[in-house]
């Protein structure tokens, strides 16, 4: 019975401590949407063909377009050097409503699973609204 009452105890814990880890988490990335101003020089662009190419978990900043929307959080990109898929969060987005012919700069890390790879993205930034 005692162990019981411990074991009830701790996994209260832990549900309250990881909801609060969530929910810093969640503040972190809508801080990262609403903030203003940043460093307004030259950011490293990979094309997405080098991107691709790259490491399981290597950052990567990709100026493309959205070009269709494959799943719910699945899209295809695309840059002069090739199509690639991408996930993409609503939150990600950070309020920006974006269409296929407007080019956006990716934030983000490579991704492979079962040998695939993709893009996951952290946030993106419209760089030109048509």
């Amino acid at each position: 019975m005692k162990h019981s009452v411990a074991i009830a105890a701790i996994c209260a814990a832990m549900a309250l401590f990881s909801s609060q880890a969530l929910a810093d988490d969640h503040e972190h990335d809508r801080d990262r949407c609403t903030l203003n101003g940043g460093f307004t020089g030259e950011v490293a662009v990979t094309s997405i063909k080098d991107a691709l190419a790259l490491k399981d978990d290597d950052k990567v900043v990709v100026e493309a377009k959205i070009v269709k929307q494959t799943g719910k959080k699945t899209y295809i990109i695309s840059d002069e050097s090739g199509q690639a898929e991408a996930e993409i969060s609503r939150k990600d987005f950070c309020g920006q409503t974006v269409g296929p012919d407007d080019t956006v700069r990716i934030f983000g890390e490579i991704d492979r699973e079962f040998g695939k790879s993709f893009i996951d993205a952290d946030y993106l930034v419209m760089l030109n609204k048509k």
